[in-house]
């Protein structure tokens, strides 16, 4: 996803929510009246990108409390890379990255991505690098176009140093003086919640977080009485969730996303397997050195 935004980085926490009030829906077609199991729920990066699509609100909140933005901060917001509903689709090249322009000049990209691929680091930095190349390509330097990559993952990265939610920028080694704040990374680590600061709270981060990863509508009623935004995605996810057409489509992505999991956990356990085969080798090569050495002063 990219998104251009505003400069103005300022935001009372308070404000993020576009609207204080939930609509009231007692229609056997809304969300309240659900329980049980999620089929698809916003893990699911087909679900994640037409929820995202297809209700405003909740596109402007998730930014507003990704960037730190007060609402009245973006007065226009626009997917750039709509997916239509009924084209084919193949998993093995498309991506579904969103791609969103606000009235200023930042660049964000939002991605989904459960599966804890090889090189992961390497492949959201490539992103980042093209977003910024395609930006800068088509404007004059010294004009300001920040680019963002925003990845919400399943795995720790840095499991020396798992975060929830981690920043990432260029700057110097010795005095750490940032290079610029045009080039910028976020990381939210479902799998770490529970280390997310109070910074990250106030901004609803973690809530976002529950609301992506939340398994049954239970859990879905509770997170929405918090905030509009909330309501407002809960009832497009179900109503999504209800549309065959979509659900085969995530279904698709579903299954795509475990064989590719399942092959990453296979070369992992492939991987570990050759280092101790490699260590033994390393063990039994010393020990028939030791031996010969031993034979040689037998003669």
């Amino acid at each position: 996803m990219h998104i251009i935004t505003n400069s103005n980085n300022t935001i009372n926490p308070q404000n993020i929510n576009i609207s204080t009030n939930s609509p009231t829906n007692t229609d056997i077609n809304s969300y309240k009246n659900a329980t049980g199991f999620i089929p698809y729920n916003m893990t699911n990066d087909y679900m994640f990108r037409f929820v995202l699509q297809k209700n405003s609100h909740v596109l402007k909140g998730l930014v507003c409390s990704l960037l730190h933005l007060s609402p009245n901060k973006i007065s226009s917001i626009t997917i750039t890379n709509p997916l239509s509903l009924g084209n084919d689709f193949d998993n093995n090249t498309i991506s579904l990255n969103i791609c969103i322009t606000l009235h200023n000049n930042t660049l964000i990209t939002l991605e989904m991505q459960m599966a804890n691929q090889l090189h992961w680091k390497e492949h959201a930095l490539h992103y980042l690098c093209r977003s910024y190349e395609h930006i800068y390509s088509k404007q004059e330097y010294h004009t300001k176009f920040p680019v963002i990559h925003v990845a919400f993952v399943n795995f720790t990265p840095f499991s020396e140093s798992p975060e929830f939610f981690s920043t990432y920028q260029l700057s110097n080694k010795k005095n750490y003086l940032l290079y610029t704040d045009n080039f910028m990374l976020h990381l939210m680590d479902f799998t770490h919640i529970e280390l997310a600061t109070e910074d990250d709270r106030q901004h609803l981060l973690d809530d976002w977080a529950k609301l992506f990863t939340a398994v049954s509508w239970e859990e879905i009623i509770l997170l929405s009485k918090k905030n509009f935004c909330f309501s407002e995605a809960a009832q497009t996810l179900f109503e999504l969730n209800s549309n065959e057409t979509l659900c085969l489509k995530c279904k698709s992505r579903q299954s795509y996303s475990q064989h590719e999991d399942t092959i990453h956990k296979m070369v992992e356990t492939l991987t570990h397997e050759l280092a101790t085969l490699n260590d033994e080798n390393i063990s039994l090569k010393a020990r028939i050195a030791e031996l010969e050495a031993m034979a040689k002063q037998n003669r």
